[in-house]
């Protein structure tokens, strides 16, 4: 529901469900009127520039009407002005459509600058990181083997649409500045050809191809050949880093790579590198291993990572490393500064409560899932709480893939706990078909209710899991 009973902050939800739809007023739509607003906002929102000007023009647009209706009578004016409040996504909407051409011009000037600045940047190198999950893991972990050597760059945090990119790049991108590590988003057939239109790729990664977007991308061959374009739009002396260990990557890769030089990881056979005598230390929350190449052992690390999955992004991140002339001593460096993610299997021990909360929250993808779930697994002697109200934009595969989930987390778990969503439903469903118990399912309304009944069902021992969070712009 949009209304509430203080129109000015409903007025407020309404452009922060705005722009957490990101200015698309065909979604905003469909859902605005479906929204369930919770206790507290999951995500902050931000007053750009461009966010004031749509909220100082949708006010306009309420006082000129309010004050042709009300003929000046203050009273009936005031009344007009706090109703529309209350319907302000219309003038919303409106003022979208007014300032798109400014918008379009803005973000075309922004773009073709950062372009030029970047083709003038002779000696950069630029490593494009493309997939539908892992994106940001690998290119955290690249980061802390290249910076040890080299003067690099990095996309923060979820900076990875044309405009974002071209901002930070005319803002933070120096002359001094050899790599620049550029995370790629996609919602759409053609976002990653912009964004290697802007920063076109020495190297090119393949993290990864799932059903994640498959609300916009609609099919896994259209997201194949999505994620494929940081190949296809990459320079003609590119060299390709792909993770085999992925089916669709690994099913797909030779329509595309035409006689680029091609890298691997995933597949110790292809890549010559290995990790090996892996261990999960569940007290100090760690991940051991051993790195060799071929048949010579390179080192032993111990990283505070949890997730094994991460080792292949290591194993890719090396290979980068070694294609730049890297030294060993600087890679073996690099390795070991490895600190955990925030909010993507982040741990977190509360030694007070002996209870340690594991914050895998920033999104979620079907592999990811389950690679959190079989860490949860990890842990034999603590109780096992998993939290989630499910996966966003999956489309019509929605309820298999959140069966499947529920099939693997009945083995596993000991509590869930469901945020009540379109897709939590189907993770019940499939709990209760899997003969979960009953009385160890526990579903709220809104995310905020569960961190404040936090200490009513968590217990010394406990191990609980955070997995995804869902933001309002969902239903």
């Amino acid at each position: 529901m949009i209304f509430n009973i203080n129109p000015v902050s409903a007025a407020l939800f309404q452009i922060y469900i705005l722009q957490l739809d990101e200015y698309d007023i065909f979604r905003y739509l469909k859902k605005i009127s479906k929204v369930k607003r919770g206790k507290k906002q999951i995500k902050p929102f931000v007053w750009t520039s461009k966010a004031k000007a749509i909220f100082a023009l949708s006010f306009l647009q309420i006082l000129i009407v309010s004050v042709v209706i009300s003929n000046l009578n203050l009273a009936f004016l005031i009344i007009l002005i706090l109703l529309g409040f209350e319907i302000f996504f219309i003038p919303l909407v409106i003022s979208v459509i007014l300032l798109y051409p400014l918008d379009y011009f803005i973000k075309h000037y922004l773009v073709s600058k950062a372009t030029s600045k970047i083709r003038n940047l002779k000696n950069l190198k630029i490593i494009a990181i493309a997939g539908s999950y892992g994106k940001t893991t690998f290119k955290e972990i690249l980061y802390s083997v290249l910076s040890e050597k080299y003067n690099v760059l990095k996309t923060p945090e979820n900076v990875n649409t044309p405009v974002a990119i071209s901002r930070l790049i005319l803002s933070k991108l120096k002359e001094e500045h050899e790599i620049f590590i550029v995370e790629l988003g996609e919602y759409y057939k053609g976002d990653i050809k912009k964004l290697c239109e802007i920063t076109p790729p020495d190297i090119s990664v393949v993290t990864g191809i799932n059903e994640a977007h498959f609300e916009r991308l609609k099919s896994i061959d259209t997201t194949v050949s999505t994620i494929f374009e940081v190949v296809t739009y990459s320079k003609e002396n590119a060299v390709l880093v792909l993770n085999l260990a992925d089916d669709l990557v690994r099913k797909n890769y030779k329509k595309y790579v035409k006689n680029k030089k091609i890298i691997t990881f995933g597949d110790d056979k292809k890549s010559g590198l290995f990790a090996f005598d892996i261990k999960f230390n569940e007290n100090d929350l760690t991940l051991g291993f051993k790195l060799n190449e071929g048949n010579s052992l390179i080192d032993s690390f111990n990283i505070p990572i949890l997730a094994k999955y991460s080792l292949d992004d290591i194993i890719g991140s090396v290979q980068i490393a070694k294609i730049l002339d890297t030294p060993l001593p600087f890679i073996k460096r690099g390795i070991n500064k490895i600190k955990p993610i925030p909010h993507r299997l982040e741990p977190n021990f509360d030694k007070s409560k002996n209870i340690i909360f594991i914050d895998d929250t920033y999104n979620a993808n079907p592999k990811g899932i389950k690679s959190a779930i079989e860490i949860l697994s990890e842990f034999k002697n603590r109780r096992k709480i998993y939290i989630t109200p499910g996966m966003v934009e999956t489309g019509k595969a929605n309820r298999q893939i959140h069966l499947d989930i529920a099939e693997y987390l009945s083995k596993v778990a000991d509590i869930v706990i469901l945020i009540d969503t379109s897709s939590s439903c189907f993770i019940k469903e499939g709990l209760k078909d899997n003969s979960f118990p009953d009385d160890k399912i526990k579903i709220y309304n809104h995310q905020q209710d569960v961190y404040d009944d936090l200490n009513s069902w968590t217990k010394a021992g406990d191990v609980v899991l955070f997995q995804n969070i869902w933001p309002e712009n969902y239903v």
